[in-house]
This record gives structure tokens, sequence and C-alpha cells, in this order.
């Protein structure tokens, strides 16, 4: 697969704080909300309906507009009570969110790269979040002011309330901590040069003018592409993992070449680009170990399975602690597919990958359970107060619309 499998959320916050100077800024700015002496414009509702990344329609768009209104309701009350936050506070929860940016990225030179391709500095996103971070706090602060002493959530209201719904707090799984180790393929260099040599044959019959479909349809590895014909459909190069997007951002429309991987070499035909929109068909030559390079895997694999058991140093060995074994894991989070029940500890599992063996040693099984009051204190006391405000929220909300003018205006027809 070449998309990503999540969300990355430092790229989601670049995107949200910036969106209004690319797709936005095609939309013409008209007023579709007054709310007191502040108005929210057409453009303002697309930059926040976008940000969810859901099918747009007219429910949705009417409930963004609305969240938009009670958003400015309350910086309008904020103001009217003259709250205040310093630079200080300000600086602080800044530096945070940056932090909390930065860390969604893999590097620093990951980070600095996409804020490159945007064009922008760091400077300007902390200028952006600034205001954002501004009113988030004024409003953090009306909520303190208004009802701060009725939001306080005791230890004796969580424990009743754990003790009152019991029957209501989901039970836990059967969970296993274990230790596991991965050991890789070892894949000769004659190994990946036969495959590489392959994909360069394929590469030249299309250049002779054979059909990319007829001979993804006979040699792609990819199941789920190949009887497409190895077509991708047309992609947002966004979404594309961080090497393809890097690799399909040379690619000229028409222009069809190799692309090589960890586990396989990718055959990648550009059919048509529009700005971050291209259409792909891709065929996949998987690298595989040969009769010798598994036998030297196996004598590797045997050889960590004695050191693991006995739980001796691994050091020298080129394998990966995927698994500290500090924490429980759900069972059917993990390889195993049989009850806990037939699971001994201390025995060690193997499981094959297809980049390699995964070996398990599990060290504690734990049945299905109701969690105890001290574990899932902190979760219940933040569902008390967040019920709380809830209902402060729409008390305040309600109020302030009987005070403040509202007005949403039609909509185009």
């Amino acid at each position: 697969m070449i998309l990503s499998n999540r969300i990355d959320m430092g790229k989601f916050l670049l995107f949200s704080l910036f969106i209004s100077t690319s797709l936005v800024a095609e939309t013409i700015d008209k007023i579709v909300a007054i709310a007191g002496d502040r108005v929210i414009t057409q453009s303002k509702l697309d930059e926040a309906t976008l940000l969810l990344s859901l099918p747009s329609s007219d429910s949705l768009r009417l409930k963004i507009l609305n969240q938009l209104i009670e958003h400015n309701l309350l910086l309008i009350q904020a103001e009217k009570e003259t709250l205040e936050v310093n630079s200080e506070e300000i600086s602080d929860a800044l530096k945070s969110a940056m932090l909390e940016i930065r860390s969604r990225f893999p590097s620093d030179e990951i980070y600095e790269k996409e804020l490159e391709k945007m064009g922008l500095a760091e400077e300007d996103l902390r200028e952006r979040y600034k205001k954002e971070i501004k009113e988030n706090l004024l409003i953090q602060k009306l909520f303190q002011k208004k009802f701060g002493k009725e939001l306080t959530v005791s230890d004796i209201e969580v424990l009743d309330f754990y003790n009152t719904n019991k029957d209501s707090i989901p039970r836990e799984p059967e969970a296993l901590r274990f230790k596991s180790v991965f050991v890789p393929y070892k894949i000769s260099d004659n190994s990946r040069n036969r495959v590489k040599r392959k994909a360069k044959r394929i590469l030249n019959r299309i250049k002779r003018g054979e059909s990319f479909k007829t001979l993804a349809l006979k040699y792609s590895d990819d199941p789920g592409t190949r009887s497409q014909g190895g077509d991708l459909g047309f992609l947002n190069q966004k979404e594309l993992l961080q090497e393809f997007r890097d690799f399909v951002s040379e690619l000229d429309a028409g222009e069809t070449k190799i692309m090589q991987t960890q586990d396989a070499y990718h055959i990648i035909r550009c059919e048509e680009k529009q700005a971050d929109i291209v259409h792909l068909r891709d065929i996949v030559i998987k690298i595989s170990p040969s009769r010798t390079d598994s036998q030297a895997t196996l004598r590797t694999l045997n050889l960590i399975k004695e050191r693991f058991k006995n739980e001796e140093s691994l050091e020298e060995l080129d394998v990966k602690i995927t698994s500290s074994g500090e924490n429980f894991i759900p069972l059917s989070e993990t390889p195993f597919s049989e009850s806990l029940e037939f699971i001994e500890i201390s025995e060690i599992y193997t499981f094959n990958t297809s980049q390699g063996f995964e070996l398990i040693k599990p060290l504690e099984k734990r049945e299905e359970r109701m969690p105890t009051f001290p574990e899932i204190k902190e979760q219940l006391k933040q569902f008390i107060y967040q019920r709380k405000l809830n209902i402060f929220y729409q008390k305040l909300i309600s109020k302030l619309k009987e005070e403040i003018f509202v007005k949403i205006l039609p909509a185009d027809k």
C-alpha cells in the first residue's frame, strides 16, 4: 500500500491552519451569518467544513455554522466581562502547541520540509496559531468565571459514579503481557538484483509499447491492484506515504519509472497529473528470499529463539525488540487467534509475516474483567467533568442567544 494508514496529525494541523490560503481563498468572501458585531464569512465556513474531511451536506454545513456562531457569542461575552489573557499565558500555550505539532512529524527535517512545501516559515505558523490560542484561552476563562465551582469533580463523586454505573462501564477483554522480537528475512544482494532485473525487463517492455494493464495482470504481486491492471485511481499526493510522495512528485504525466522500497520494486506510471491530484498505475514485484536466504534466516531464527527463551542478550544480532512487556495488550490485537487457555507463559511462539518472523514470549495472562476504580478513575473524572461542562455550556449559549443578535443569512440559490 502506498497510502498512509492513519492520519498524520502534524500535517493535519498545518493544513487546518492554512487551508484558507489555498482552496478557500478562491471563495467569494461573502457574509453567511452575524453574531452581535461579528460576522462569519463563507471562507471561514468553508475552511471549517474542509477540516472535517467528511462529505459536505447542507445539514453538516449548518451544524458547523452554528458552532462558529456559538464560538463568537462566547468571545463577545468574554469581552463584555473584560476578561483578558496576558502575553505570558499565550506564549506558554503557544510553545506547547508548537511542540505538539512538531512532535507529530518523524523528524525536524521532515517538519521543516513540509513547511517549505507550503511556502511557510515557522514564524508564520506561530502568528496564525496565536490568534486561535488567545480565543481558546479567553473562552476557558469565561467558563471558569461562570461555573468554575460547579465544574469541580470530587473523588467521592467519581467513586459513586463507578459503583452506580458498573453495568454500563465496558469490561476489559482478555489480554496478554509479552515480549516480542522481530527477525527480518535475510535477503541477499543476489535476490534483490534478480528482482531488480525482472522489474527492468518489464519496464523496457512498457517503453516498447506493450500494455501496462496487460503486464500488471500477468506480473504484479499485489492482489489488490493486479485485477485492475495496476490502476490505483486518482490520489491526492498529500495522502501518500512520504517515500511515495517524494517519488511521485518527480514524475511527469505519461512517465513510467522504477521505485525501490524495502520489500519490493514498484513500476509506477503517472497517467495524469493536476496540482496535487495524480492518476497512477503500479506493478509490484516483491523482493522474496531465495532458498539459500530462507535457510540462513532459519539458522538465525533458531539461534535467536534459544537466546530469547533463556533471556540472553540479542544486542549484536539483527533483530528488533518490539515490545518491552510492560503493558497488557488485548488478545485480539496480538497475532494469537486462540484463547488465553491455550497460551503457555514463557513459551516462544513464532509467527510468519511478509517481512520476517515475529517471536512472542508471553509473560502474564489477564482474563476479561471489570477495570478497577484506580485504573479508570481519571477517565471517569474527565467524563463527568465533560458532561457537566456540556450542560452548563448549553445553558450559557441559550442565554447568550437571547441577549445577543444572531442572524443566519440565506444561501444563494
